[in-house]
């Protein structure tokens, strides 16, 4: 945007921006109708307090300069803040349209299934199951090591795996039961997004890294402290933790070994969501313990740049943690998709063909019935495969033409959804 002249433009807040203190040195703006959420430092945040519609943007560098005992801020450096970085994203008071805040850039495909007023309803319903964050972690710690270690010891003792037979009957409750389950552990995240007074978005199906997943939109979670944010983040393993306590306490009622076998269910799930690599659970727990919340992003970038850096000689600045975690990060993902890969190689590898060959069949014979998991593995997966693949590449294409600026003044937050 041409710089207008500093004497003349006098810049407000749009009436939806809240600002938001997290500690002394740890702001927040965000817009509320677009969904925005932008970590700012100190400087940035006095001077947002200062659009009052009133001052110019001359006046407002005067006084920032003023206050801090200075002369280093200048007119174009304010400006271009104001208008290049916070005015596309509806901060500044915009005419204009704005951009509204697209979903988790990680999440493909996704199917809303509770609408965000349902969210809201279901969470103050559940978040009295909620109280400060230091007691939450002992509450849930203590909880969680009862779970493990009764359910473990049945497991052992009772040789549950090879006496309880499964019968379809069972099968059909699982199914049903990993389908609530899931609901139920993004209702906690939403629930203790509530016990903090902020709102959750809807609730959905959505796919990551080619597999389906539940998801729930709490990117206000960012507006919390960091033990808040960590109550959150845990919100949805402490309420699996509480149907896991439930059932043990109905297998000490009945002893029926199914009750202990759905308990095996939800300790696997607790180990698989506590993956630091993939943006589950215990990647934002990860996240917030250490203050980076772009961690997968920082890290990868990282590693390409020492990559490079290496490459062509040149010195670097060595962070041997964002080093390890990228590398890690990224075998962890390949390793991922591999396995997938890996599973049916030729719905893959032969997609197209497939594909082709179909369109004759269909041609000569007409449509055919297709079993489910035919029609998964020739044909859904190996077509979500390509379009993640092209997304990605067309993503990539647009990143190394897009020119890169200098200014970097506050640091835009990853949208956030919890899976």
């Amino acid at each position: 945007m041409k710089m207008l002249d500093p004497n003349h433009i006098t810049p407000f807040l749009n009436a939806d921006v809240e600002l938001v203190t997290i500690s002394s040195d740890q702001f927040v703006v965000q817009q509320t109708k677009l969904k925005h959420q932008i970590r700012i430092n100190k400087l940035t945040h006095a001077l947002l307090k200062k659009l009052d519609g009133k001052k110019t943007i001359g006046e407002i560098t005067t006084e920032l300069n003023t206050d801090l005992a200075t002369d280093l801020i200048d007119e174009k450096t304010v400006h271009d803040l104001l208008y290049e970085k916070l005015y596309p994203l509806g901060i500044i008071d915009n005419n204009h349209e704005a951009i509204a805040r697209k979903g988790a850039n990680y999440l493909n495909l996704r199917f809303p299934m509770i609408p965000k007023s349902l969210v809201a309803i279901l969470s103050q319903i559940f978040k009295n199951f909620f109280t400060q964050p230091v007691a939450f972690f002992y509450v849930f710690g203590a909880l969680f090591i009862v779970l493990f270690s009764t359910t473990l010891q049945t497991l052992i003792s009772q040789d549950i795996f090879n006496t309880l037979l499964i019968t379809k009957t069972h099968g059909l409750f699982i199914f049903l039961f990993g389908f609530v389950i899931c609901l139920f552990h993004e209702i906690g995240h939403t629930s203790a997004l509530a016990f903090s007074k902020r709102k959750a978005g809807e609730i959905g199906v959505g796919f990551y890294l080619m597999y389906p997943v539940f998801y729930c939109d709490v990117s206000e979670t960012w507006l919390l402290s960091k033990k808040r944010r960590m109550m959150v983040n845990l919100g949805g393993l402490y309420f699996e933790t509480l149907v896991g306590i439930l059932f043990l306490v109905l297998y000490f009622a009945t002893y029926n070994p199914f009750f202990i076998w759905l308990n095996t269910i939800i300790l696997f799930r607790f180990i698989a969501n506590l993956n630091p690599f993939l943006r589950r659970d215990g990647y934002w727990v990860l996240s917030d313990a250490i203050n980076m919340p772009n961690l997968q992003k920082d890290a990868i970038q990282y590693v390409l740049h020492a990559a490079k850096a290496i490459y062509k000689g040149t010195p670097y600045q060595k962070n041997h943690f964002l080093l390890s975690y990228g590398l890690l990060a990224i075998s962890f993902a390949f390793l991922f998709l591999g396995l997938i890969v890996l599973s049916n190689p030729s719905s893959i590898l032969y997609f197209p063909i497939n594909v082709w060959n179909e369109i004759k069949e269909i041609t000569h014979q007409g449509f055919a019935l297709f079993s489910i998991t035919e029609l998964l593995e020739q044909f859904a997966l190996p077509l979500l495969f390509y379009l993640l693949f092209f997304k990605l590449s067309i993503k990539w294409i647009k990143g190394k033409l897009k020119k890169k600026s200098d200014l970097k003044p506050q640091n835009p937050i990853v949208n956030r959804s919890s899976t």
